[in-house]
């Protein structure tokens, strides 16, 4: 008798080391998963509505979400040029990092403003403004315009490993009162 009982104690020594081995290995399986999910998370490229009145002039910023790691973009802003008309852009306070920031209207009859930054040294870490356009209602423009933001082409938005990054934008709309 006094055997058998070393051999069930034994064996449940054994079982019950599988199941802790079993638990710690979900365990780290899962916290795995739900961290793999959090950095898949894509960057949030957005603008906000706005309410204007024809004839003024008007600023939107162009926000993007924290932890980007943002090395390279090119970033466009479609608007309606018969509603609006480009005035002026420029960058945003998370450009604190070296590199080359261009900010134009391409082309007016195309009705787009273009940005442009690459930094060969570091990424934008930072949530906030990544820069801002203004433009001015026409005078006989009304209703509601849109305001579209397009990365043309996917390997346009890198990290420092000039690997893409995943996002997701939010565009607005602009009503002209």
């Amino acid at each position: 008798m006094y055997l058998n009982e070393i051999y069930v104690n034994i064996i449940l020594v054994i079982f019950m080391k599988k199941i802790i081995s079993i638990i710690l290995t979900l365990t780290v399986l899962i916290l795995s998963i739900s961290f793999y999910a959090q950095a898949e998370e894509p960057v949030v490229i957005s603008i906000q509505d706005e309410k204007v009145y024809a004839g003024d002039e008007f600023t939107v910023n162009v926000f993007v979400s924290d932890n980007s790691q943002i090395s390279g973009a090119v970033v466009d802003i479609n608007y309606d040029n018969e509603k609006l008309e480009f005035v002026s852009a420029k960058e945003g306070a998370i450009l604190d990092v070296k590199g080359n920031i261009s900010i134009r209207n391409v082309n007016k009859d195309k009705s787009y403003v273009r940005f442009t930054y690459m930094s060969a040294s570091e990424s934008v870490y930072a949530e906030g403004i990544l820069f801002s356009v203004t433009f001015k209602a026409l005078e006989k423009a009304s209703g509601v315009t849109n305001l579209e933001i397009t990365i043309p082409n996917a390997a346009d938005l890198v990290d420092s490993n000039l690997d893409k990054i995943a996002y997701s934008v939010e565009n607005a709309e602009i009503i002209i009162l």
